[in-house]
């Protein structure tokens, strides 16, 4: 792993969201709420483009923010751990296929 970068856990962190484009990202982990804008883009986008997300209990404040419901499949809710598990078990699907309505996978 480069110089600088950092792991939760097992999972390599490459971006902050400050520096990436839900684009560049399989998934999308939220472990703390926060104010700036860009945070509530970044999770609008990956929620259109069917990316996995979990919020984490220390960011529920940051859910509020969203256009997107609780019940909203791919979305996995939880304390660090379970929403960082969550997220890890929805990644091999590579999309969450359910909410792309008439895309399919594959």
């Amino acid at each position: 792993m480069p110089a600088g970068h950092h792991q939760l856990g097992r999972i390599p962190v490459q971006r902050a969201f400050t520096t990436a484009t839900s684009a560049e990202l399989d998934a999308v982990l939220v472990l703390a709420a926060s104010s700036d804008p860009w945070v509530v883009k970044l999770l609008e986008e990956a929620c259109r483009h069917g990316k996995a997300i979990a919020i984490a209990d220390t960011a529920r404040d940051q859910f509020n923010s969203v256009s997107f419901s609780a019940d909203t499949a791919g979305v996995v809710f939880g304390d660090a751990a379970a929403s960082t598990e969550g997220i890890l078990g929805l990644l091999p699907a590579h999309r969450v296929w359910e909410r792309l309505g008439s895309v399919q996978a594959g």
